[in-house]
């Protein structure tokens, strides 16, 4: 999706409301109108609050955190302080427009940050380039690219970006995304943070990888040959390519780094006649075991099953040839135990593959490069360098 302003998600949020056929609710829609208008109102020229607080009195661009906060606290407080307290007026379909109107508010805050965020990139010395089509005409997916700005005009390495989210979910503009793109191109490497196609949501493991296995590989290792293919272009140093990814995208990454074309995970095409392999790889709190994984999430496997979860097991391919691993994972993790990162790494180490486990005490699932715990950054540069720069 394109970028768009935070005015038009408020309307958009405007619009589902409308569409929706609800029983009419004078205090709901009061609420409503009322927090919507203090969005709109902050667009205003001048202000229309200029003796209130500092964070409403705004001439331009996106509402700030407190209009938001206010906003979105008086439709959760409607929604439930009135179903808990048992109010009989608020009724069902009210409640589910005022969790909508929340998501969307919320969601829109998001959209409304990006010119902000692009403008910050800008001045760390990063281009970024966004809905670059990558798979084809047919594929809705797309990948945004983290140029370095600040450079002597040679070629560059590369860092392909997987984002997680359990096969069905996620996207490449979440917030551990766009830190990663923008710390490593700020450190000259040219970075595409990538969309892929992705599952049915299921909490079964098995069912997740009938429907999505292996075309989300697939679409993985052809971000790889689009880097290939479009060197001369980015002045991208095709030689030295590497990947990173957390949670299912440190499952994708390990995948990418462990397989090869006679494994017969590679894709056909597009851009067939270029290489998918990486030669660096940071595998983040990924499964690596997923038969394990799924057994221990209560999975009955059956033996097809058995077999499906092997194929997608990055430890069913570990070979001697294999690219280093940086492999990073939290103690606190309560959704992909750090047990996963030691399979790969001890299977690494067992093939003699450089490889280094790094476990950072108290940190949860799902972190990015600056989690409180430790700053990662430097960490992952450097490993970088030290691969991709030969």
């Amino acid at each position: 999706m394109g970028t768009v302003s935070n005015r038009n998600c408020v309307e958009y949020a405007l619009l589902i409301l409308g569409s929706l056929k609800i029983e009419h609710d004078e205090s709901v829609w009061s609420v409503f109108s009322t927090s919507t208008t203090i969005l709109r109102l902050n667009f205003a020229k001048p202000s229309p609050f200029p003796d209130r607080n500092s964070s409403l009195d705004r001439t331009s661009g996106p509402p700030t955190s407190y209009a938001r906060q206010s906003v979105v606290h008086r439709l959760a407080t409607v929604a439930v302080s009135d179903t808990i307290c048992g109010r009989t007026e608020v009724k069902a379909p009210t409640l589910k427009i005022l969790l909508v109107a929340c998501a969307v508010l919320l969601f829109g805050s998001d959209c409304g940050q990006s010119a902000d965020a692009d403008e910050a990139a800008q001045k760390r010395g990063v281009l970024v380039v966004k809905d670059v089509d990558y798979l084809g005409e047919r594929r809705t997916e797309k990948l945004d690219l983290y140029l370095p700005t600040n450079d002597d005009g040679t070629r560059r390495p590369a860092v392909v970006i997987i984002h997680g989210g359990g096969w069905h979910g996620g996207d490449k503009a979440a917030g551990r995304e766009q830190n990663i793109g923008n710390t490593l191109a700020a450190a000259g490497y040219v970075c595409a943070s990538i969309n892929y196609r992705l599952s049915v949501k299921s909490d079964d493991v098995p069912t997740r990888l009938r429907d999505v296995w292996p075309l989300n590989l697939h679409d993985c290792k052809t971000a790889v040959r689009f880097l290939r293919k479009n060197a001369d272009k980015y002045r991208i140093d095709a030689d030295h390519i590497g990947a990173i990814g957390g949670s299912a995208g440190g499952h994708l990454v390990a995948m990418m780094a462990v397989t090869e074309p006679s494994d017969m995970l590679d894709p056909f095409g597009p851009y067939g006649d270029q290489s998918s392999r990486i030669q660096a790889v940071v595998p983040m709190y990924g499964v690596h075991d997923v038969a394990r994984r799924a057994r221990a999430n209560g999975s009955e496997l059956s033996e097809a099953d058995s077999a499906l979860c092997r194929e997608a097991s990055p430890v069913s391919y570990v070979t001697s040839d294999d690219p280093p691993a940086l492999i990073l994972h939290g103690t606190e993790d309560a959704l992909v135990p750090v047990e996963q990162s030691r399979i790969l790494h001890e299977s690494l180490k067992v093939a003699h593959v450089p490889t280094e486990l790094i476990v950072i005490e108290g940190a949860p699932h799902s972190f990015h490069l600056q989690p409180k715990q430790r700053d990662l950054r430097q960490t992952v540069i450097d490993f970088f360098d030290k691969h991709l720069r030969l």
